[in-house]
């Protein structure tokens, strides 16, 4: 399938297993490699035809270029202007039956494409991303102008399961939590996933010292424009 390497392990870039994909060979007529590609090749979210016996292998690969299948819900704050984009409903549920309490699988916040408008300083944005089942908090940073234009900025993290009480649902069980800014997503998507920010940005100094030539840089913020004149 991999053309006899020289190690267990494959040298590649980041994109290749996230997108692009790795080429496995499975035109191979020993037992081992018929009994793997048949599994593989009935997982058609992760294995991509590449020509005559041959596939590529990436983990969100195909998604490239499609449409999100999910349909959400929200209020349109007809009767509350706070509630316009809430979302209330996904897939016609109104609760996800993903994580093991109920906090976690509650929708807060809108769908990320709107807010309530005449924010205040003392407000913090919350989004529900379906591709996450989660919804996440965005805290007030400070004021700014952008092109002349007063906005308002954001700053996101990940959480902490470990420490706060409303997180500990997203537990991959009840006695493992992973630390600050580190989120499992293995439920959501159905592949052994964790994230964090970018170079483990927020999260445990003893996550950095695993890996060498790791910098995070917080240069992560949103801005959104300002209701003031």
């Amino acid at each position: 399938m991999f053309h006899k390497p020289s190690s267990i392990f494959v040298r590649v870039k980041a994109r290749e297993i996230l997108f692009d994909g790795l080429p496995i060979d499975c035109t191979g007529k020993d037992l081992g490699s018929k009994i793997i590609c048949n599994v593989l090749k009935q997982r058609d979210d992760v294995f991509i035809p590449a020509g005559s016996g041959q596939y590529l292998f990436s983990i969100f690969g195909f998604r490239n270029g499609t449409i999100a299948p999910d349909r959400i819900r929200v209020l349109r704050g007809t009767k509350n202007y706070k509630d316009v984009g809430k979302v209330i409903e996904l897939n016609g549920q109104k609760k996800l039956n993903v994580w093991s309490g109920d906090e976690c699988n509650t929708f807060h916040g809108t769908d990320s494409t709107i807010f309530a408008p005449i924010l205040t300083e003392n407000e913090d944005l919350v989004t529900f991303l379906s591709e996450s089942c989660r919804s996440f908090i965005l805290h007030y940073s400070h004021k700014n102008k952008v092109k002349g234009i007063n906005t308002f900025h954001y700053t996101a993290d990940l959480g902490d399961m470990s420490t706060n009480p409303a997180e500990k649902c997203f537990c991959p069980t009840r006695k493992t939590c992973l630390t600050k800014n580190l989120f499992d997503v293995s439920k959501c998507v159905d592949i052994p996933i964790i994230v964090s920010l970018p170079h483990f940005l927020g999260s445990d100094e003893k996550y950095l010292k695993m890996v060498d030539g790791l910098h995070p840089n917080d240069v992560s913020n949103f801005a959104i424009l300002n209701n003031d004149p």
